[in-house]
Parts: C-alpha cells; sequence; structure tokens
C-alpha cells in the first residue's frame, strides 16, 4: 500500500468491504454459487442435468456478488455450459482465486461439503421388492421424509450466510463509496 501514497488507507479500506461483500453475499440461499457448490459437493456439478441448472442460476444472476461467476459469466465457452471452460475462467480470475483461497469461503464449502453427505440427508426408502415387509415400515420412511428434508435443509443454511448479513456488507461499501463518488462528480473549482 506504500504505492498508494496518501489513497493507501482509502484502498485498504474499499479492498476490506469489497471482501466483506464477497465473503457475505456469494454464498447466500439460492445464490447461484451456492447451488455451484451444493452440486460440487454432491458430485454432480459437471453432470448435464448440472451444467443445465448451473447456468440457468448464473443467467438469472447476472450482477452476482460471487467474483467466481462474475469470472464463469465473462467466458462465453463456460456460458455456454463448458464446465472445464469454467474452471480455467474461475483459476484464472485474481478475485475468484483470493475468494476460493479465504479462510471463511473454506470454511463454508466444507461445512457444505459436510452437510450434503450427512448420512441422515442420504436415507434412502426401503426396497420395495420384498412382498411381506409390513406397509407401515414404508408409511414411516415417507411421513418422516418431509421432516428430514428440512432438517436437510436447515444444515445446509447453516453454512451459508444470511441475506441480512449481505445487506449489511453491501450498505458498509456504499457508505464507504458515497463521499468518494460525490467528491468525484464535482466540477473542479
Amino acid at each position: 500500500m506504500q504505492l498508494a501514497g496518501d489513497r493507501g488507507a482509502s484502498l485498504r479500506r474499499e479492498s476490506d468491504l469489497t471482501v466483506a461483500v464477497w465473503r457475505a453475499c456469494a454464498l447466500i440461499p439460492s445464490s447461484a454459487e451456492t447451488i455451484r457448490q451444493e452440486l460440487a459437493a454432491k458430485g454432480s456439478a459437471t453432470t448435464a442435468i448440472g451444467q443445465k441448472m448451473i447456468g440457468e442460476m448464473e443467467r438469472t444472476e447476472q450482477h452476482s456478488d460471487s467474483p467466481c461467476v462474475v469470472a464463469d459469466l465473462r467466458d462465453l465457452d463456460c456460458v455456454a455450459g463448458n464446465s472445464e471452460a469454467c474452471d480455467s475462467a474461475r483459476n484464472a480470475d485474481p478475485s475468484c482465486v483470493a475468494w476460493m483461497n479465504d479462510n471463511d469461503t473454506q470454511a463454508r464449502l466444507h461445512c457444505i461439503d459436510r452437510a450434503v453427505h450427512d448420512p441422515a440427508c442420504m436415507a434412502e426408502p426401503p426396497a420395495a421388492d420384498s412382498a411381506d415387509d409390513d406397509d407401515s415400515s414404508s408409511a414411516n420412511y415417507f411421513s418422516d421424509s418431509p421432516a428430514q428434508a428440512e432438517d436437510c435443509r436447515r444444515i445446509e443454511k447453516a453454512c451459508l450466510h444470511t441475506f441480512d448479513e449481505c445487506a449489511n456488507a453491501k450498505d458498509a461499501l456504499e457508505l464507504f463509496l458515497k463521499p468518494q463518488k460525490t467528491a468525484t462528480s464535482r466540477p473542479a473549482q
């Protein structure tokens, strides 16, 4: 920051606030990055259906707060559904690499991975091929299934930032930038 001179402290603060927005907003419920990371944790991010889901999410999230989604959207091959191009775009983008290497991001991605592999969230319905099975066991499984699914969603959401955390981070960055915007928009006297 010595090279920045008088603006060094201001640039550092803006950088810190930008990283705070990436941390708080890239992984929130229903974001494209969250969908991608959940599919990656499940091992289905590179399947045709996984790629289609990711692509659709990214197309609806044109102004993403994830630096990695932004990197994806800049690469036309990635936008076309080429997962290798997406990996290359992400690895070549310094912002995406910094976000992926961030301790908070790594902790949340590890949490998502644990959540999607939680044994309680991977239960299979009982086999239907046994004719002498009691129907009540399958009824119990299916009656518990919505509650179990909700528990699994709760586990996954515990890994994510809230919409309020995202809004607060964005507000802090905007508040910091506001005096700078008005100062640069005023004509010199």
